[in-house]
């Protein structure tokens, strides 16, 4: 065990001394900085203060992070809706492409590996499309969820919102970080199927625990208390009635 501390440690001190690894960690802070001084300096050009609210840090990181803000008591427009889905595209295709370059490009420079690169690009583009086509799915989803029926669909709307956090999560930045480091790391003997079989296994995994928290949001809800009560009393009478006979 002592030996196996002792690799882990040498490994990542190893991959500090690397800048581009240590850039790509702060991918979106950074280019919510980078993001914030172009909209400072057109708000300066223009003499707009318009512009300086919103074209910012916060902007950017909230139209990387955010999914639909859905539900809402006013429903938005389809131009509101646009608008949103225009914003996080740019601001994912920025993340990727930025990503691509630090962990596809530059450890590459001075050993030029295409395997790499077309996996990491590949890998990119295909995150990238997955992640517009679950947005389009959950902003179809959350549009149920509207202000008359809201109050009656707490509990499905944290389940359907848990489960919709769930699909993009084997997919997101850290999952692709993960892809890059791994392919650098073991070399030509990483091609695009482990990276296939590495979602996939993060899929089992998250979906495994979304499994396990319906029973607790169920329970949480009176109806579903009542009935489980119910329940269990039906199947303790019939119990004991077998056990009698």
């Amino acid at each position: 065990m002592k030996r196996v501390w002792t690799v882990f440690k040498e490994s990542v001190s190893e991959w500090l001394t690397w800048w581009w690894f240590m850039l790509s960690l702060f991918t979106v802070p950074v280019l919510g900085l980078l993001t914030s001084f172009v909209g400072f300096t057109l708000a300066r050009l223009e003499n707009s203060e318009r512009l300086r609210e919103t074209i910012n840090y916060g902007w950017f990181t909230h139209a990387y992070s955010s999914h639909f803000p859905y539900p809402s008591t006013t429903q938005f427009t389809l131009g509101q809706i646009v608008l949103w889905f225009l914003r996080k595209s740019i601001a994912l295709f920025l993340v990727f492409l930025v990503m691509y370059y630090l962990l596809g490009i530059v450890p590459t420079v001075n050993n030029p590996d295409t395997r790499h690169r077309k996996l990491l690009l590949r890998t990119g583009a295909v995150f990238f499309v997955a992640h517009i086509f679950l947005d389009v799915i959950y902003m179809t989803i959350m549009q149920r969820f509207d202000s008359a029926t809201l109050y009656s669909n707490l509990k499905v709307l944290e389940l359907t919102t848990n489960f919709s956090m769930d699909l993009f999560t084997p997919i997101s930045i850290v999952a692709f970080m993960s892809i890059g480091i791994i392919s650098l790391l073991v070399g030509r003997g990483y091609g695009g199927e482990s990276s296939v079989r590495i979602v996939a296994f993060r899929y089992v995994i998250w979906l495994s625990v979304f499994a396990v928290s319906i029973p607790p949001t169920l329970m949480r809800s009176l109806e579903s208390q009542q009935f489980l009560g119910g329940t269990v009393t039906f199947l303790s009478a019939i119990q004991s009635l077998y056990g009698s006979s």
